[in-house]
């Protein structure tokens, strides 16, 4: 199934059944069965305790985990911090990026990708994007599948957001740079 081009908000019926998705990664939609299983309960979100590496080795190397920051006196904006990186985002973003605020990439602020993690933390409803990129160091490759799944250690409150991606070179119909 041919990926539509944009960012989708994800019903429930998507969430409980990821096929009614169309999504061209199998580690995306892996990530999403994944995060819907271990929600703790009727009406509640996952949050990192519920998540185990040891669980999804083949969706590490496509995973970025953000912490959610909202107590900026100075900043009253969502912000999101880089917290951790997986194998394939080591050499563009992991080390220049580890800890630090994603709003320092030159083009994050007011772009489509933060709006979308800004939307999935007011809701806590996931998203999916499949399109051009629009964030360094994604400019290198032609086309971004990605999930962006909120995580709250009460249930309710987000506080971290675990996402995966997948990039496309432009010469290949297939994902390359971050496959696994």
């Amino acid at each position: 199934m041919k990926a539509e081009t944009g960012s989708t908000v994800l019903t429930p019926e998507m969430i409980e059944n990821p096929s009614l998705i169309p999504v061209e990664s199998p580690v995306i939609r892996d990530a999403l069965t994944y995060w819907r299983d271990r929600r703790p309960g009727p009406g509640l979100l996952p949050g990192r305790q519920h998540i185990d590496p040891t669980e999804i080795p083949r969706l590490l190397q496509s995973i970025w985990l953000l912490d959610v920051v909202r107590d900026d006196p100075d900043n009253p904006k969502m912000r999101f911090r880089c917290r951790i990186f997986g194998g394939h985002f080591l050499d563009s973003w992991g080390p220049r990026m580890q800890g630090k605020l994603l709003d320092t990439v030159s083009n994050f602020t007011d772009s489509d990708g933060e709006a979308d993690l800004i939307a999935v933390c007011e809701t806590g409803i996931p998203r999916h994007y499949n399109g051009a990129p629009s964030v360094d160091p994604f400019t290198m490759v032609a086309s971004v599948e990605a999930l962006m799944l909120p995580l709250a250690r009460d249930g309710r409150t987000i506080d971290m957001m675990m996402n995966f991606s997948q990039c496309r070179h432009s010469d290949s119909a297939e994902p390359s740079l971050f496959n696994h």
